[in-house]
């Protein structure tokens, strides 16, 4: 990944300063789509926000033959259910039809640097592929992590974007609309969500040489997508989920 002076630095842009320009790189970078493949082990990243979503579509690709065991990693407590995430998402899992003896849970974690460490840890041994299930705007950190902790599995990406199910997709979660009130409200708190990514993964950052803050911080090592792109490739092809929503 090569990182452009031009770009605003980090914590410098709000909804209301975004470019088009801007919002049209920020979604090639963090929106890049990956090939739905066969691989040994799927993981979950806990959210809770989104674990419903997550849960579901991990479900119908585990029923589509993505994965045969499917690690779900999340230890943050989920608002108002006095459950913590992976708790919250095997039960979904489990209604939706994926049997126990699939499921492996990681109770702890409560960043995505965690998530991936030990969910890694809990694969079995003789794992060397994974498919990892997040929020699309996570595609590119999801991936940046795990190459951080384990260079030669093949890997790949099935997400869904956040704000799919109110109409906000990765073409116009940038776009203010004052058509729909409901719409908009949910196209703001996904912008602002978005915003916090490019902070993370993009933005240069002064204390880091001009390096995005969670490379600097070495909680993730530059990937190149269209390598990742076509070593998942290498893999036995799946149906895309029908769930998928970006």
């Amino acid at each position: 990944m090569s990182f452009i002076p031009a770009l605003p630095p980090h914590n410098t842009v709000t909804p209301e300063t975004l470019s088009l320009e801007l919002a049209t790189y920020i979604s090639q970078q963090l929106f890049f789509e990956m090939p739905f493949v066969q691989t040994d082990v799927g993981i979950v990243l806990g959210s809770y926000k989104r674990g419903q979503a997550l849960a579901e579509l991990a479900a119908e690709s585990y029923h589509r033959g993505a994965f045969r065991t499917l690690i779900v990693s999340g230890g943050t407590w989920v608002p108002n259910q006095g459950v913590r995430e992976f708790y919250d998402i095997t039960r979904t899992l489990l209604t939706q039809g994926v049997p126990r003896e699939a499921i492996i849970t990681e109770e702890t974690a409560t960043n995505t640097g965690q998530n991936i460490v030990r969910s890694l840890e809990l694969a079995p041994v003789e794992t060397s592929s994974f498919t990892i299930i997040c929020s699309t705007p996570h595609t590119r950190r999801a991936l940046a992590t795990l190459r951080r902790y384990n260079k030669t599995a093949i890997a790949t990406v099935t997400s869904c974007f956040d704000g799919a199910r109110h109409g906000v997709t990765k073409d116009n979660w940038y776009r203010p609309s004052s058509a729909d009130m409901e719409f908009e409200k949910i196209r703001q708190q996904v912008c602002i969500s978005i915003l916090k990514e490019y902070d993370r993964m993009l933005a240069p950052h002064s204390d880091h040489e001009g390096q995005p803050l969670y490379y600097g911080n070495g909680f993730c090592v530059p990937i190149n997508r269209h390598a990742e792109y076509r070593l998942a490739s290498s893999l036995p092809p799946v149906p895309a989920p029908r769930l998928l929503l970006t």
